[in-house]
Order: structure tokens, then sequence, then C-alpha cells
């Protein structure tokens, strides 16, 4: 079951007034106090003071998303989110509450971060320039190479592991629970990105995870409409996520907020038709790869996958993104320019396909070396897969992939 859509809706339902799953819009900055006793209340958190500090929107959209997070956990598991202006605002707060707490690191040696790779490129850029800037120290494995993570944190204290589930664009699968229990023996924080995932398909919390990250812009916006973060966990990590978020100012306007809140209404309906559509031209490419000139179809619901057991046994469904590399980067080109019903669009997690060719857009934050490290080979594209007639998906990409 999941949590209705208005879950957490501020206001109550009147006789004879608007349907209570559609929430009102409550775009004020600021807000009336009665007396110096609100105005003392308000300035404690314990009511709305300023826009920056929390809004009913956007707290409303949080309680939702934290009954997702917690589904199937513990009844122990207390779960809080708080919602940013992007998913890389959330991303950043997330890491900063770790390694502004006194407890990790030193004057003398920054807190030591192990990023689990390939991850987003942004996401990369970010931990590089903090490790720039003397924040941290930065120790880049790759997936999912959970030996690795235990030795570093038997050698030395880490403050953070930082990993997503799944990756992109090759959509590896870390286990979960194995990272979860280096970071409790050592005294890390694991954060997981799992934006590729939403919290219908995994809910990292449950496995030991101590913060999740979402781009809302992505499944859980699902129009291409809204810029939106998320981060969720404890309620004493989030206290301090959300400290952040107020000091820095990267808080979610609160029509995004009721943007976000209609998109979560339709997040299961969508993503079960997504993952139809994903399976489906999964099995259609790997079924006539020689034919289109395919080398491999990468896809979690694919016993050819590295982590496909893995998968079945952390995710509820393998998820709406596809990969596949061509024989030659010319070939990969080509189609990408040929496509008629897929969109050219830098995103994902939209109602429409999205196509994409990584290796260019990558090209600016990873040098050759990392690209072809990454296994993000020139020949290789990206599928989001929306909610078009299946048949019309794979017409369209036989007919991009044909050769002249």
């Amino acid at each position: 079951m999941f949590p209705r859509g208005d879950a957490g809706q501020p206001g109550p339902a009147s006789e004879n007034g608007p349907l209570p799953n559609v929430p009102p819009l409550y775009q004020s900055v600021g807000y009336e106090l009665t007396d110096l006793a609100a105005l003392q209340l308000a300035v404690d958190g314990g009511r709305h003071l300023y826009v920056r500090h929390g809004a009913p929107n956007e707290e409303a959209v949080a309680t939702l998303l934290s009954q997702l997070e917690a589904r199937g956990g513990p009844p122990e598991l207390r779960v809080e989110a708080t919602l940013f202006s992007s998913g890389m605002a959330a991303i950043e707060a997330a890491v900063m509450a770790v390694l502004d707490d006194r407890r990790v690191g030193s004057r003398d040696k920054p807190p030591l971060v192990v990023m689990a790779s390939p991850i987003y490129s942004a996401s990369r850029s970010l931990l590089c320039a903090l490790a720039n800037r003397g924040l941290m120290t930065l120790h880049e494995l790759e997936v999912p190479d959970t030996a690795a993570v235990a030795a570093i944190a038997e050698r030395e204290p880490v403050a953070l592991i930082f990993c997503e589930v799944l990756t992109n664009p090759r959509l590896r699968v870390p286990d979960l629970p194995a990272l979860a229990q280096i970071a409790n023996q050592h005294g890390a924080t694991l954060l997981v990105d799992s934006t590729l995932a939403t919290p219908l398909l995994c809910r990292p919390l449950t496995l030991g995870a101590h913060l999740v990250v979402h781009s809302a812009t992505k499944f859980l916006g699902g129009h291409g409409d809204l810029c939106a973060g998320v981060v969720a966990g404890s309620p004493e990590l989030i206290a301090r996520v959300r400290a952040h978020r107020q000091l820095f100012g990267s808080v979610l306007d609160p029509f995004a907020a009721w943007l976000l809140q209609r998109s979560l209404r339709t997040l299961h309906v969508r993503l079960s038709r997504q993952i139809e559509n994903a399976t489906a031209l999964a099995n259609f490419l790997s079924d006539r790869a020689e034919e289109l000139s395919i080398r491999e179809v990468i896809y979690p619901g694919l016993p050819s996958h590295p982590d496909h057991a893995l998968a079945a046994q952390l995710l509820d469904r393998p998820g709406a993104m596809l990969a596949f590399t061509l024989k030659s980067p010319e070939v990969a080109r080509r189609a990408f320019e040929r496509v008629r019903l897929l969109r050219r669009v830098a995103s994902l997690g939209d109602v429409e396909s999205l196509i994409m060719y990584p290796a260019a857009t990558w090209r600016r934050t990873l040098s050759e070396k990392e690209l072809a490290r990454f296994g993000i080979a020139p020949g290789l594209l990206r599928i989001s897969v929306g909610l078009e007639d299946i048949a019309d998906l794979c017409a369209d990409l036989q007919g991009a992939l044909r050769p002249e």
C-alpha cells in the first residue's frame, strides 16, 4: 500500500468545499503572529515564521516522502524529510551536515569521504570541489567494491560513504546492507542518492543507510516542470540538514512544492507503466542486438546485467532507466539524431521518453580516461523510458538504429 497523495496536507477539508486531495497553495513569505508568545514559539521552531524556515506546502510533501521512505522498515525507524530548491542543493546540504559535525575530522586532517563511483557527474564535481577547498579528503572507489570500502575504514576513520542506487548511466547496484554494516561498525554516515530508484523501488533507510537524497526534479516530479531536491533521514540528522538549508537559503519555493505534491499522487501509476515499458524495450533491444549493431543492453532486469541478482534482492522492480552500447560511436551519434518520438533532453524521469548521449554531456567534467574507466563509451546511449505506447517506442528506436 502506498500512502495517500494527500498525506500531510495542510488545512482541514470543509463541507461543500474543494476536494481534500487538491491542496491549497500557501504562497506567503511571512506569517502573522498573534502575540509575543507566538513569536517566541515560531523562533523556537514550533510555528511558521518565515518561508526560508519552512512552509505548509513544503512540509506536506516532506511528510508524505518521509512515510514513503519508512515503508517496510522496522517499527522503531523514525524518518523525517526536508526539501530543497534542487537535487544538487539537497546533496550539498546532506554532505555538509555530516562534515560540519565537530566529531568528524580535525584541523590537521579533514574528514575522509569515500565516493562509490560512477556517480552523477555534477555530484562528483561537487565532492571534488569540496575536497579541493580542504573541507574533506576524497577517496574514489568503484561500485560495488564493498571490500575496498571496508579496507579503507579499517585503516583510517571514514566520515561519509556516498553512493547511488541505481548509478547513472550504467545502473549499477551497490550492496547497501553491506555498506551500512561497514558504516555502523566504523562510525561513518552512509548517504545514498536514490533518484533513479525512488522510494517505490528502494528505501535505503530501511536497509541501514543514514541519509537518502533525491533529485525530485526527476521521477518524483515526473513532468519536466519543477526543480526540487529531497533529503530524508533520522530526525537528528535532518535537524542539521534543515539548519544548513535555513542558513544558506536553498529552500523550495511553495509553488514548486505544490506541483511536487500533485505529482506524487500519480507516482506509483506513472512509474509502473514506465517500468513495464522499460522491461519490454530492454528485451526488444536485447533480442535484436545483432541486427541493430548493439554491443550490450544495460538494464538490471536482464540476466546479463552484472548486478541482476542484487537488484532483484534490493529493488522492488528494476526501474525505468536503460542504456545500450552500440558497436561504433558513429552509429550511436546517428541514432541519437534520427530518433523522432524520443526527446533529446538532458534529464530523466519524465512522462515522455528521453534519450541522452552521456559521452558528450559528461565530457565537461570527466577526462577521456575517466570516461573509459566508468564505462561511458562513445557508443553509449541512455534512455529514460516514458509512458508512450511500447510499439511506438520500439519502432522509433528500430528506425533510428537501422543501417542506412
